[in-house]
Formats: C-alpha cells, sequence, structure tokens
C-alpha cells in the first residue's frame, strides 16, 4: 500500500478517536439535571423517599432530595444542587433554606389570626422593595396551578440586581411560603426580562410540582357519638333517649376502636350543660363494684363479617350487666356509635375475648 495512503488513514482514525471522546465526555457532564418545569410534572432525576420523622429532614440521592416535614405535613423534592443551610441562619429561622450560588429558596409558614382572612394574610406578609409597603391589593398577587394546587405569587423586590418571589398555598389552619432570591441578575433593569424564565423561578416550580401537602380532610375523621339526653321527650320512658354529636379525631385504621375510646371520654362542659349525660362514669349509684369508669375495663374491638366485638376486662361487666335502664343506657350509646359505619351491623359484647350471651335483668 502506498506510504502517503497510510498516513492518511492513520490520521483519520485518530481524528475518529478524538471525536467518539469528546461526545463521551460531553455526554457525562449533563447527567445531573436540575429541575426546570413550569407545571405538572416532577424534577428530572431519581426520586427518594425519607422516613418520616418529627420535623423536617432532607434525604439525598445522587441528583434529588426530598425535605419530608411531618410536623407541619408536608413534602417535596428539590435538585440537589441546592445546599441545606438552614442551620447556619441566626435569626429568622425558617422551616427550611436552601442556597445555591447567587439564589436560595426559603420555606415558612404563617397562621391567620381568627379574624385574619387568607387575602389580608398574605398582603400584610410582603413588604415590596423598595417601597417598603404592603400591596395595596390582593389583585397584585398572580395565581397558578402546579400539579393540581392553587399557589397564589408575587414579586417583592426587583431592584438593584435583586429579583425575589413569593409563593402562597393555602391550607386548613396555615400558609406555606416559598421564598426565591436571586442576586446580581444583570437582567434586573430590562423591563423586557421575563420573571418566569428565573432560573430559581423554575427550579420552584419543579419543586412545588412535587409537593406533597396534608389538609384535614387527608389527617382527620369527623364521627358522631351517642349520649344519654335527658332533654329528649322519650327520656322519661326510655333508658335508650340519646342525642348525637360530632368528634374530629385523627385519620385511623382503627376507626371503630377510636370511636369507642372518643366515646367513653364523655360528653363535654358544653354538651352536659345541654343535657347530655354519659352511662360510662361510673357504676350505678350505691353499688359496691368497682367504681373505675367503662374505660378503665375497655380492651379493644374487633369487626369481622359485619359484626364488632366490644372486649372488656371483666369489671366491665359492672355497666355491661347492671339494672336493666343502665343495660340500656350503656348497650345503646355503644352500638349506635359503632352502627354509623357501614361495614358494622352487629355488635356483640365479650370478657377476656370470651363472647357474653347471658345478662341479667
Amino acid at each position: 500500500m502506498n506510504k502517503k495512503i497510510i498516513v492518511i488513514l492513520s490520521v483519520l482514525a485518530i481524528i475518529v478517536f478524538a471525536g467518539a471522546v469528546i461526545i463521551s465526555v460531553n455526554k457525562n457532564s449533563n447527567s445531573v439535571p436540575v429541575a426546570t418545569n413550569t407545571g405538572s410534572t416532577t424534577p428530572t432525576g431519581s426520586s427518594s423517599t425519607s422516613t418520616p420523622t418529627t420535623g423536617g429532614t432532607a434525604t439525598t440521592t445522587p441528583n434529588v432530595k426530598t425535605y419530608n416535614n411531618t410536623t407541619h405535613a408536608f413534602s417535596f423534592q428539590y435538585p440537589a444542587t441546592y445546599r441545606d443551610t438552614t442551620a447556619e441562619r441566626s435569626s429568622n429561622i425558617p422551616l427550611l433554606s436552601l442556597e445555591k450560588g447567587e439564589t436560595a429558596i426559603a420555606i415558612k409558614r404563617i397562621v391567620p389570626t381568627a379574624s385574619q382572612t387568607y387575602e389580608k394574610a398574605l398582603i400584610n406578609d410582603v413588604i415590596l422593595d423598595p417601597k417598603g409597603d404592603h400591596p395595596e391589593s390582593f389583585k397584585e398577587f398572580t395565581s397558578r396551578t402546579i400539579n393540581g394546587k392553587q399557589f397564589h405569587w408575587i414579586v417583592t423586590s426587583r431592584f438593584e440586581g435583586l429579583i425575589t418571589i413569593n409563593y402562597y398555598l393555602k391550607r386548613d389552619k396555615d400558609i406555606l411560603v416559598f421564598s426565591t432570591q436571586n442576586r446580581n441578575v444583570p437582567e434586573w433593569t430590562n423591563p423586557a426580562y421575563v420573571i418566569d424564565d428565573e432560573p430559581v423561578h423554575k427550579d420552584l416550580r419543579g419543586m412545588l410540582a412535587t409537593l406533597k401537602s396534608a389538609t384535614a380532610a387527608d389527617t382527620t375523621l369527623e364521627i358522631s357519638l351517642f349520649y344519654v339526653n335527658t332533654t329528649s321527650p322519650d327520656f322519661n320512658v326510655s333508658c335508650a333517649a340519646t342525642g348525637k354529636v360530632t368528634r374530629i379525631i385523627p385519620k385511623t385504621v382503627a376507626t371503630a376502636d377510636a370511636a369507642l375510646k372518643e366515646l367513653f371520654k364523655g360528653p363535654t362542659a358544653t354538651e352536659k350543660s345541654q343535657g347530655l349525660i354519659s352511662s360510662f362514669d361510673k357504676p350505678l349509684e350505691g353499688s359496691t363494684q368497682d367504681p373505675k369508669p367503662l374505660r378503665d375495663h375497655y380492651i379493644g374491638v374487633t369487626v369481622k363479617n359485619g359484626k364488632a366485638t366490644v372486649n372488656f376486662k371483666p369489671d366491665g361487666m359492672t355497666y355491661l350487666n347492671s339494672t336493666a335502664c343502665m343495660q340500656e343506657s350503656v348497650k345503646t350509646s355503644i352500638e349506635k356509635t359503632l352502627k354509623q359505619f357501614s361495614s358494622i351491623t352487629e355488635v356483640v359484647y365479650a370478657i377476656n375475648g370470651k363472647v357474653v350471651t347471658d345478662w341479667d335483668a
């Protein structure tokens, strides 16, 4: 083969090999993504799961971290390029403070007063820079829905290279506030500069797309309790005359058990003033039997095939197998409370696990 041709082929081989190396390097240099989505998708990268703990914690994967605050019931993912600087702040400590270069994101919560509306709470929270004033009206906030959640946001500063933005999420008892800050922005004087294109603003929207926030409907349950009602027209002729009250309890899979435990606490002072009384506080007047309240004898309840078996210690019979009137008032309250649940159609009673079938009176 001609030497000149051999040289040319050798040079071409070197060029092809170098090009392959460059492509491989460039491909690897772009392997760490940053969340830049604006709507309902989650940040690109690996997801992670954190173990619930009290307060806020962050767990890490190579590309994404997950912040989980079990105290205030919310969590979200954020790019691992952000550094958690919460512990470094000596004042005005938020729930979480994140920083990356010239940008920062902080999360806090505000609790409106009883007389304060959501709109007023947002207006009071915002101090516009450089004016130092609050917004004149709620119309200055922009509404945006991200992954099914409605946020209201506002640019709080666009002054001397600093751009800051606040996002607000209304919940049952508080408002979550997400604040971004970008320093030394060259375009801050450019009226055509699109705030939506702010890199940290894009990052925040990506984080909010992964936000999971519990509301009262997610964490609580409304139940009904039935107590003897002395003001009922039927009270003079029936020990089963009851009145219904409601309670809000933490949501649980053991609903029947939670309802009975709440029932055995008895009516509130207000409910007592309205004529409701408890049959669970003490045995029949004059009884020499165990004087402890029924809740101290309660073991638990099991539900199977529509039948609820309410289990007590032996001294629970002081209430369950007393006079006919006391039996009726105690059992009626228990059974009406349990039968509010569609899964329960029958109620039986047991002592140390053995179902009772023989009753006195």
